[in-house]
């Protein structure tokens, strides 16, 4: 058995708190874990309510609201704290509450209407639950040790997961709702709202998953083989023998895949391998545009970016590059950023595309130095605004680029240890990643500084120590 954390802003989500021991004396002592205790409570309070998550986090939202005495306080309260939240969320739960209550005695014209309200309250519940409780687990981490740069979880009441296999790999599923771990073993799936881990006959590095959550793509290296999962069956819903990859993606429709090694492009359905592309160059790495029209494909052995149109494959473009390797999309839709150590190249697309196929829109590629010499890119990903953009590298800092400002900035990691990859929040907050140093590291984005280190004591089967190289942050 393996007992280790997965780390999921900052591991807190899928962290089971600690029960403490009621106090009976009428002379209370003074706390010994205060942290954990206002931890504990705060869980308590979105997790106790059982009957809507979303009454629950709407009611914590006005309380925090009329507890804030001043406009100031009010402005930095979290989203779920607004009026524009949780007024029209009240109303939501009201409406269910009065569907339920008055039952049969409503009118036909309003059965309807009321339906479709308590449709509409089940489906948001519980994303707008976990929604809420990541910001809160964080943001009372951030509170507790805003007078110490490191923290460590079992100060805050927290325990770990035990998971059946050592993963190799950890994706998030879009929604939030479910996180993947890969491992050669067999694929675990972990519930974000309960903890409970799920696992499944498919092994392999995960390489990618659809935005549907719906299916993933695992690449087996011990059997030499790809393996397209169906998360829905919970089984696989083909293999191709004899490959494999590390680099892969799904269009944002979740219809198509594709995926490169060496000099061949693999393509086809969700579900299984349709046809192989020979390509002219040896392939380092490939995304799809987020409009979904074009493929980009960077190959360092021929400097160059190539563009391709996704519907049938042909090459749409040739950009100049060095020597690029990594390549993410813009959310936005309009192009793509490569690794290109000792720069990145900004990969510029109108948007948007010329109708019909093949794609014809042409791109733009500009190369700007990172000013950080050289480096060996380990995972990119863009903010969720497509205004800025991180690299994770063997260098003991995170590289940045800003998109709107076109400038550089880098990050020193407290201590200088070697970054392993992470994640960053949806509003583009925070970013945090697994260390060398045992620790999470917390960039806060606004001031560029590293601002907290988590220690998370992970062990392997051996009860050693081993540090957090796999970081999931939840959408």
């Amino acid at each position: 058995m393996k007992r280790i954390f997965f780390l999921l802003v900052l591991t807190g989500l899928l962290s089971l708190p600690l029960a403490a021991s009621a106090q009976t004396s009428s002379a209370k002592p003074a706390d010994p874990n205060p942290a954990a205790k206002k931890v504990c409570e705060t869980i308590s309070m979105i997790t106790g309510v059982a009957i809507s998550p979303l009454m629950g986090v709407s009611g914590v939202g006005a309380y925090d609201y009329f507890k804030a005495k001043t406009p100031e306080a009010k402005a930095k309260l979290p989203w779920f704290a607004n009026p524009l939240f949780w007024i029209p969320a009240m109303l939501l739960v009201g409406a269910c509450f009065l569907k339920d209550t008055a039952g049969i005695a409503l009118p036909v014209v309003l059965k309807k209407p009321f339906g479709v309200a308590e449709t509409i309250e089940h489906k948001i519940s519980g994303l707008v639950a976990t929604g809420a409780f990541v910001p809160i687990i964080v943001n009372m981490m951030h509170e507790v040790n805003a007078t110490a740069s490191s923290a460590t979880l079992s100060s805050l009441g927290f325990a770990a997961i035990t998971l059946p296999n050592y993963p190799n790999s950890i994706v998030a599923d879009p929604a939030g709702l479910a996180v993947y771990l890969g491992s050669s073993g067999g694929l675990m799936e972990v519930t974000v709202s309960t903890g409970v881990v799920t696992t499944f006959a498919a092994n392999g590095n995960i390489v990618a998953i659809t935005s549907d959550g719906n299916y993933l793509l695992l690449s087996d290296s011990v059997a030499g083989t790809l393996n397209y999962f169906d998360i829905s069956t919970g089984t696989i819903s083909s293999t191709q023998a004899g490959t494999n990859t590390n680099s892969s993606a799904y269009t944002p429709d979740s219809k198509f895949n594709e995926w490169v090694t060496g000099t061949t492009l693999g393509v086809g359905l969700q579900t299984g391998l349709s046809s192989l592309v020979t390509l002219g160059y040896t392939a380092n790495a490939l995304d799809i545009s987020a409009q979904g029209g074009l493929t980009y494909i960077t190959s360092a052995g021929t400097h160059e970016v190539n563009a391709l149109s996704t519907c049938n494959h042909t090459q749409n473009q040739v950009l100049t590059a060095n020597s690029p390797t990594l390549i993410t999309k813009f959310p936005n839709g309009t192009g793509a950023v490569a690794a290109d150590s000792p720069a990145l190249d900004v990969v510029s697309t109108p948007s948007p595309y010329n109708a019909g196929c093949p794609v014809t829109t042409q791109s733009t590629i500009a190369t700007y130095d990172l000013g950080a010499g050289s480096f060996t890119a380990q995972q990119m990903f863009a903010s969720s605004d497509s205004t800025r953009v991180w690299m994770v590298s063997n260098l003991p800092e995170l590289l940045s680029f800003d998109l709107s400002s076109l400038t550089p900035t880098a990050v020193a990691l407290a201590g200088s240890p070697t970054a392993y990859n992470g994640g960053i929040t949806l509003d583009g907050a925070h970013v945090y990643v697994g260390t060398s140093d045992g620790t999470v590291h917390r960039i806060d984005t606004s001031s560029m500084s590293d601002v907290v280190q988590v220690t998370v004591n992970l062990k392997d089967a051996n009860g050693n120590l081993t540090p957090p190289n796999l970081v999931c942050v939840l959408p």
